[in-house]
């Protein structure tokens, strides 16, 4: 058929090729009309709410993955995207209810064997969480993505060789991963190792000039090693708003 003003397939196509860039706030527009074309296609609501979950849209998301489960309970994609959406507003206990829900499902996803050891791992049950990545790895997922958050599991039970452990293997797969070196320096810190906590906190800051607990752990390492004057001016610029509000965890 041709695609028509008035045909769903355009802006489900063109909602869908934003979805997929990751551009969700863009596609939000198009993909509520492609809703109100066919309010009861599943298609269209699964991507409307993708897509308003990108967009940092949270409660709208939520209320539309819960509207498609009423009609389609074994949605696996929405019942993860709904955990996302609870996690978001720090529901941890419904968020895991969901990623358990879709696990029934597909027991071997990966994604959300992650997913639930974040939850997991943000509600202390942090051995659970551990099993989780691990699983997860086992089953084919981001090895990057486990092992950095097998260093956060590893650090919050004081396990500070383990945490370098695992961040190490973490920096050898994919050194990109966001906030890997500023948890690499928070326990090199710890662990009184100034010198390769210094190169860890450089490596952060180059990547995010402004991550304050990599800039305060790069003063702290200066002043550590002996280099006053620097750490002295490293630990003034330290941006200490934004220390307030910093997590070790790995945002998913």
């Amino acid at each position: 058929a041709a695609l028509e003003p008035d045909n769903p397939a355009l802006p489900i196509l063109l909602g869908q090729a934003l979805v997929d860039c990751g551009a969700g706030a863009e596609a939000v527009e198009l993909l509520r009309r492609a809703v109100a074309l066919e309010p009861a296609a599943p298609l269209p609501r699964s991507l409307l709410g993708k897509a308003l979950f990108l967009a940092g849209q949270w409660s709208e998301a939520e209320r539309m993955f819960s509207a498609l489960l009423e009609t389609h309970p074994a949605d696996r994609l929405a019942l993860t995207f709904l955990g996302l959406c609870r996690y978001q507003r720090k529901d941890l206990a419904a968020a895991i209810d969901c990623f358990d829900r879709a696990l029934v499902l597909k027991p071997d996803d990966a994604d959300v064997l992650i997913n639930r050891g974040i939850a997991l791992m943000d509600s202390g049950r942090l051995e659970e969480a551990r099993d989780g990545f691990v699983a997860a790895m086992a089953q084919g997922g981001d090895p990057a993505a486990a092992f950095a958050n097998l260093g956060v599991v590893a650090h919050r039970l004081k396990d500070i060789g383990g945490a370098i452990f695992a961040y190490r293997a973490a920096e050898r797969l994919n050194p990109d991963l966001p906030r890997l070196y500023s948890n690499l320096s928070t326990v090199l810190v710890e662990a009184a190792e100034p010198a390769a906590a210094l190169a860890a906190a450089d490596q952060a800051v180059q990547r995010d000039p402004e991550d304050a607990a990599a800039q305060f752990n790069r003063a702290v390492s200066l002043l550590k090693l002996g280099r006053l004057r620097e750490g002295w001016l490293a630990y003034e610029s330290v941006s200490y708003t934004h220390l307030r509000a910093h997590e070790t965890r790995m945002v998913i």
